[in-house]
Formats: structure tokens, sequence, C-alpha cells
């Protein structure tokens, strides 16, 4: 990925390591095999993005959209709750010239609100576990060798018989002797609804 010429590519992860403005676009490029010198490292596609510049005369573009959840249509014969996802992106681009035919300016914001569920660290403040190392947290899971994580009702029913191996790499399993209710549902003192239930979880 290379961005008004310049390698934008964080090679830790492979990908881009910064986001450019769709407004923000003027030009962009694929190339997807007999890349010249310039390419050098490439084992793929190569993206090319140039950014805008200012002009002798002003522009601007505001862009907005939204997503609520309470747009979203519900089975009304349905008894599961409808799941929290409101996504809000808007932003702003224009640009204009300061000195006529020799200095040009271009301004672009972007911004992107989200609320959906997602994974949370597990740490031993919370959840009364070994001390919390983010050094050996990946994918926002904690090795787990011994005490209990809060998941919702609905994904315990998920934590049937048998034993669980979220990833090779990782020791975080769960065990379940039988599907049984779960007595200690209570909604949680900070995220209130949905309820929260305690499970308990052991490597081996």
């Amino acid at each position: 990925m290379n961005v008004d010429g310049a390698d934008a590519t964080d090679n830790s992860v492979n990908g881009v390591r910064s986001t450019v403005s769709q407004e923000a676009v003027d030009q962009f490029q694929i190339v997807t095999n007999g890349y010249s010198p310039e390419y050098g490292r490439a084992s793929g596609a190569v993206i090319n993005i140039i950014t805008k510049t200012g002009t002798n005369d002003f522009h601007g573009d505001v862009f907005g959209y939204l997503r609520n959840r309470n747009f979203q249509a519900v089975n009304p014969f349905s008894t599961v709750t409808d799941p929290a996802y409101t996504r809000v992106q808007a932003g702003t681009a224009f640009g204009g010239t300061l000195k006529k035919n020799k200095t040009f300016y271009f301004f672009s914001f972007e911004t992107t609100r989200r609320h959906e569920t997602g994974f949370s660290s597990i740490g031993s403040d919370n959840f009364g576990l070994v001390p919390f190392d983010t050094a050996t947290t990946a994918g926002g899971l904690e090795p787990l060798p011994f005490g209990t994580i809060q998941v919702t009702p609905d994904q315990a029913a998920f934590l049937g018989p048998g034993l669980f191996q979220l990833a090779q790499q990782s020791p975080l399993t769960f065990a379940a002797l039988a599907p049984v209710a779960i007595p200690q549902c209570k909604p949680h003192r900070e995220r209130g609804p949905p309820v929260w239930c305690k499970v308990s979880a052991a490597v081996f």
C-alpha cells in the first residue's frame, strides 16, 4: 500500500498503517502483477493512492451515514432481543488556494462511531483471576487457568458438554458437565441489560 508515493504498509500485520478518507482520494491504482522495481517487497497486489490537493477554486463536501438499531426490522414472533448495532459515519472535506497558482490547501476529516457487541479483555480486577498480563493477551482474550467469565443466557446455551478449544495457541477452554440452568444470572451493575451470568472455566 502506497500513499502519495510513500510506503503505508504496517509490516507487523501486513495491512495499511492508516486509512485515507474516501473523500480525500483523488486517484488510485491496483497493480496485480508485473511490478516495476519501485514496488519492492510486494507479494500480492499493490495499491497506489494519490490524495487530493487544493485548486484555485474553493470546493467542499459534507457527508454522513446513519444506521440505528431502532430502524432495524424485527420479526414480531421472535423472542430474541434486537442486538445493539448503531453506526454513525460523518465527515467533511474542503480545499482551495491561499495564493493563486502558488499555494494551495486541502483538509479532510472523517469519524466513525459504533455501538455494537464485541470482545472484552479478561483481567484480574474484574474476574478474580491471575494477574492480568497484556503481553500474553491475544484477540482480547487472556489465558484463563481457573476462574469465571460473564456471558448472557443465550451465550451459555453454546457451552454444552465437552471441551472447546478456542484457538490452537490459546489455553482458554470451557468445560460443562451438562446443560443446566444457571441460577446466578442478574443484570450487570454497569452495563445494565442484557442479563449476565457466571460460567466456570478451566484449563486442560
